[in-house]
Formats: C-alpha cells, sequence, structure tokens
C-alpha cells in the first residue's frame, strides 16, 4: 500500500476519472448491442474499439485495461456486469 500512496501523492489528480466513470455508465446503460453512437461515445472517453470475431475488445489506454464485449449479449446482465467491471478496473481511488 505505501508503494501505491507514494506513486498516488507524487501523480497529481487530473479529475478525469470520475468523469469516465460516469461516461461509461451513461453510454452503456441502455444495455444490447453497442451501436455507432456508443462506439462514438467510448472513443471520446478514451477507449480503442476492436473487433475480434464475435467480440469487441475495449482497450482504455493500456493493455492491461481491456475488456471484451459480445457483439451479440445473450445475458440481460452482460452490460451491467461490463460497466461494473470497467469502473472497478478504472477507479483507482477506491483501491485505497
Amino acid at each position: 500500500h505505501s508503494i501505491i500512496k507514494s506513486l498516488l501523492e507524487a501523480n497529481p489528480k487530473i479529475g478525469t476519472c470520475e468523469t469516465i466513470i460516469k461516461g461509461v455508465e451513461t453510454t452503456l446503460r441502455s444495455g444490447g448491442k453497442l451501436t455507432t453512437s456508443m462506439k462514438r461515445q467510448l472513443k471520446d472517453l478514451g477507449f480503442e474499439i476492436e473487433e475480434d470475431g464475435p467480440h469487441y475488445k475495449l482497450v482504455f489506454k493500456d493493455p492491461r485495461y481491456m475488456f471484451t464485449v459480445a457483439k451479440t449479449p445473450s445475458d440481460h446482465r452482460a452490460t451491467k456486469n461490463l460497466i461494473s467491471k470497467i469502473c472497478k478496473m478504472l477507479n483507482v481511488e477506491r483501491k485505497i
């Protein structure tokens, strides 16, 4: 924990984490397939979107932050689970 705390203290907050998380929640809230509009909004938030067979790969600035999304989600909870996963991985402040 001390290493993480030192890194956070050495790097000032730029205030975008909360904005990105709210943007992801707003964009994906409707669920279902990723539309052209949703893809554009995710790109505006900093995600790269790659097509990989029956899935999309959403990469947030670094390959360590990669999320797989089915092109045709079969589970009604798939989008909610994706939002939760993205928010947990990108929100560093909550982990400390």
